[in-house]
């Protein structure tokens, strides 16, 4: 999987929040009490529908690299004083790094850790955070960031409705037809989950489900009320012959997990 391109002052959006209500940054207090929440360093960058990181299925059997990009306000790196630094998922230290003192902020930080695989086995929103002590810092918990560990393909892993045509391609394509519409127009009916950068691959052939014809990648329109539209092209309904065809889709989402075919 490639680096993440997360921006460095990317903020988690609570779960419980209606997706379209993004709050503004957090600003920085000189406070120990203000810890930056912590990045997953490899998961996808924060969409306007989304209330949490999502990864990538390539990832979800490897360690959670998780980043803290900067320092908190008042740290006493120049002691000769241990840091612990403690990261907690779903409320629970799973994973814990000692900073020896002293030590300087501008080397240590950004502070990648790799979190165990294991966490990553059960699907769902999990909550990740960090807290932070020694013996001139009292133990902080920082801001949380939630993650979404997708082990589920759209359309809660369920076959999609059949694409729906005007009634006279079910009955015939005619040359006209095809030469006054470009082709064959379908329109993929809606899912519950859908969001913004799922994607819809098209197949069309004398059997079902064989030949890849074209893709859609559902954006804001989408996902807000527009149609998800496709037309397969009169040339390649032409190469494919004449004859009873098999017209079908599938939904992939955005961590990568392909749901079954549609309904032909």
């Amino acid at each position: 999987m490639s680096e993440s391109n997360l921006p460095t002052d990317a903020q988690p959006v609570d779960p419980r929040q209606p997706a379209g209500d993004k709050r503004s940054p957090r600003k920085r207090s000189e406070s120990i009490m203000s810890l930056d929440n912590p990045i997953p360093s490899q998961a996808l960058p924060l969409l306007w529908d989304e209330a949490a990181y999502t990864l990538p299925v390539s990832l979800q059997d490897q360690d959670l690299l998780v980043t803290i990009e900067r320092v908190w306000p008042v740290h006493h790196s120049n002691f000769a004083v241990n840091t612990l630094v403690e990261y907690l998922w779903q409320g629970q230290v799973e994973h814990t790094h000692t900073i020896p003192g002293p030590y300087d902020p501008d080397v240590v930080f950004p502070l990648t850790q790799a979190l165990p695989a294991h966490l990553l086995s059960t699907g769902g929103i999990r909550r990740l955070n960090y807290r932070v002590s020694s013996a001139f810092v009292p133990l902080t918990e920082s801001f949380p960031t939630f993650i979404n560990v997708d082990k589920t393909a759209p359309n809660f892993n369920n076959p999609g409705l059949p694409l729906e045509f005007e009634d006279e391609v079910l009955v015939e394509v005619t040359d006209d037809y095809l030469v006054s519409n470009g082709g064959v127009p379908a329109i993929v009916p809606r899912w519950l989950d859908m969001r913004t950068e799922d994607v819809v691959r098209y197949y069309w052939g004398e059997f079902p489900d064989i030949n890849l014809v074209g893709v859609v990648v559902i954006e804001r329109s989408h996902v807000e009320g527009a149609p998800i539209e496709f037309t397969f092209p009169e040339a390649f309904v032409r190469t494919s012959g004449p004859g009873q065809r098999f017209a079908s889709y599938t939904l992939t989402d955005r961590a990568g997990r392909v749901g079954p075919f549609s309904e032909p």
